[in-house]
């Protein structure tokens, strides 16, 4: 996928978690657990309900098994860009 946009605007949304919502455990020792609060910044550059367009390029290429599902008549009707920015991470080990 190549994606070109216009940033801002005025469907900009910033999302806050009132507590830890993401548990990850590591891949080399899985009683290593972290917990994040992750905060998020959602900005809406296509929408074709809300009448929204501030994409100047979009490019969407399949291939591989997913050539099953896409047969290039799809129509893109929204577009939402997503900046997670963690707060707070916690480490506990069991």
């Amino acid at each position: 996928m190549t994606l070109a946009y216009t940033q801002g605007g005025e469907w900009l949304v910033w999302t806050t978690a009132s507590e830890p919502n993401l548990a990850l455990y590591a891949a080399r020792d899985p009683s290593v657990l972290r917990i994040y609060q992750e905060d998020h910044v959602l900005n809406v550059v296509r929408s074709v309900p809300l009448k929204i367009d501030r994409v100047c390029e979009i490019v969407v290429r399949v291939e591989g098994e997913l050539c099953d599902v896409f047969d290039g008549t799809e129509e893109i009707i929204a577009v939402v860009i997503q900046r997670p920015s963690v707060r707070l991470v916690s480490v506990r080990s069991q």
